[in-house]
This record gives C-alpha cells, sequence and structure tokens, in this order.
C-alpha cells in the first residue's frame, strides 16, 4: 500500500489531487469521454465521491482549477481550457459543486479528526468504501457508494448515535443499526 511507503507526518501532508494539467479532468473520466453531457447527473455524483475522499481522507485536498465546476476537458491541451467565469458570460460549468466543496471544506475545518486523526479502513462489501477517522475525542464515519442501488453498512459499534454531517439529508438506520448509504452517494457522520 502507497500509505506505508510514507511516514505519517509527510503522508498526512500529501496532495489529495485528482485533475492536473498532466491528466485527463476527472469528470472527463469519470464518464464525459464516453457519454458526453447525456449522463451526467451520474457522472456528477461519482464526481462527489472523489472531492468527499478528498475532503475526508489524510492529505491535503487540491484542486486543478475548474474541476469545482465541472471542466470535462480530456487529454492533454484539452485539459488546459479556460476558467468558464460566470461574470465573463461563459454558459458552461456547475457552479452548483462550489456548495459543495465550500460544504466539504467547512466540515474539514470544524472537525479537525479529518485532518490529523488516525484513518481505519472498515470492511463494507462490494462498491462501498468505508473508513472511519479518530483522534482520541471524535470518531468520523464516512461511507461512499460507487452502485447505483442502494447500500448498507453495520458500523463496529451499532449502538452509537449518529450526527449528519453531509449530505444535509435524513440519515436512513435500521433498527439493528445498519445504516443506508444512498446510490452513488456518500455520508459523512459524526459519533455523538
Amino acid at each position: 500500500m502507497l500509505r506505508e511507503n510514507y511516514p505519517k507526518p509527510v503522508f498526512y501532508r500529501l496532495m489529495n489531487l485528482v485533475s492536473s494539467h498532466d491528466v485527463p479532468r476527472a469528470l472527463f473520466e469519470l464518464g464525459y469521454k464516453k457519454y458526453g453531457a447525456a449522463n451526467y447527473d451520474e457522472m456528477r455524483k461519482r464526481l462527489l465521491l472523489c472531492f468527499v475522499l478528498q475532503f475526508t481522507y489524510p492529505g491535503a485536498p487540491t484542486f486543478y482549477y475548474g474541476d469545482e465546476v465541472g471542466m470535462t476537458g480530456g487529454a492533454d491541451p484539452m485539459n488546459r481550457g479556460p476558467y468558464p467565469w460566470k461574470e465573463d458570460g461563459c454558459d458552461y460549468g456547475d457552479y452548483s459543486l462550489i456548495d459543495v466543496v465550500k460544504e466539504l471544506s467547512t466540515i474539514r475545518r470544524e472537525n479537525p479528526v479529518l485532518i490529523d486523526g488516525e484513518v481505519r479502513m472498515l470492511s463494507a462489501g462490494k462498491n462501498v468504501l468505508a473508513y472511519e477517522r479518530t483522534d482520541g475525542k471524535s470518531r468520523i464515519l464516512i461511507l461512499m457508494n460507487n452502485a447505483t442501488e442502494a447500500k448498507t453498512f453495520q458500523p463496529d459499534n451499532s449502538r452509537a448515535g449518529w450526527k449528519v454531517l453531509s449530505p444535509a439529508a435524513a440519515i436512513n438506520i435500521h433498527d439493528h443499526g445498519e445504516i443506508v448509504v444512498p446510490a452513488t452517494g456518500y455520508l459523512i457522520l459524526r459519533a455523538k
């Protein structure tokens, strides 16, 4: 695992970067090159999963300009297109993504455990990535579902109460403690 190759202080400061000037943009790779704009809603959901990983996994969330508004450029030089400034009359770009980035940034800033806390990967089954961040005072559970149908996850301590940090929607927890993770969606939860 890559994590084992770095001392903890270095690993926790590495750039969590999805796109750059050297590779096609994230949204392009998540489906735009195959479907174009026709399947944008699904691609957008997958891009949000990338954003969640960038802000909740150890490392520094780092964005290549334009990912925060859904730029779609392919291989170089198409990945270096001009930023779609709304103020300049550009009619492309998903500016609602900026609100998600701001929300994730606020969650990270208000929960230092997401910056310096330990990370533990959890067994979650097919299509679900689950891990927790802990620091002795706080416990944050991150669940990401890449399937097109909802999945369930059973936390270690099913009796723990959870506060939803994101997205701002009601959490569905079954009587026996299973958490329902929405289709192509995520949950960021803090133990009460």
